[in-house]
């Protein structure tokens, strides 16, 4: 998984997001290796390749009160109707969407808390990936929009119980 950064970002959200994806999509049985654009080399290979585009700045520093939390909190890039393993999370939108929740003061724990929000919203933006499907469930991580208690919550689940099927992405 390449994460493309575009402003600054916490080590400590990114690894609870690193961590909570794989606890999410534990039962498809993928491992994931976890890269940041600026630390490919040049001629660097991969069998399989997410990439995400992180937009916006994510960490908490606290943002302007004109962001929106309103959209998508992330998208998929879909072609010709096939869903690619290219995707983008627009981090500025996650940390609006759960603010209200987190505690405040205690710095650790908001990024925890917000590592594990990012992280299962690319959690089901890997789901559209893996599976193939654009449509969306109506509960768990993979239905159309989550709550911030749901982003933030100590469990959450995919609907599917059954293993993703691997679309071996390129």
């Amino acid at each position: 998984v390449v994460l493309d950064f575009d402003q600054p970002y916490s080590t400590l959200s990114l690894a609870e997001m690193e961590r909570e994806v794989g606890a999410v999509l534990k039962n498809t049985g993928l491992t994931f290796d976890w890269r940041t654009q600026e630390s490919l080399l040049p001629d660097a290979e991969f069998k399989s390749l997410f990439v995400f585009k992180m937009k916006g700045r994510c960490d908490l520093v606290p943002l302007p009160q004109w962001i929106d939390e309103r959209g998508p909190l992330g998208m998929t890039s879909v072609s010709d109707g096939q869903v690619l393993s290219f995707g983008e999370i627009d981090c500025d939108r996650v940390k609006k969407s759960v603010q209200r929740v987190l505690p405040r003061g205690k710095s650790e724990k908001e990024e925890r808390l917000y590592g594990r929000a990012l992280g299962r919203v690319v959690a089901h933006e890997m789901y559209h990936m893996l599976s193939g499907k654009t449509s969306h469930s109506k509960s768990g991580l993979t239905q159309a929009s989550l709550t911030a208690d749901e982003l933030t919550s100590n469990h959450m689940d995919l609907v599917e119980t059954r293993p993703v099927k691997n679309n071996s992405p390129r």
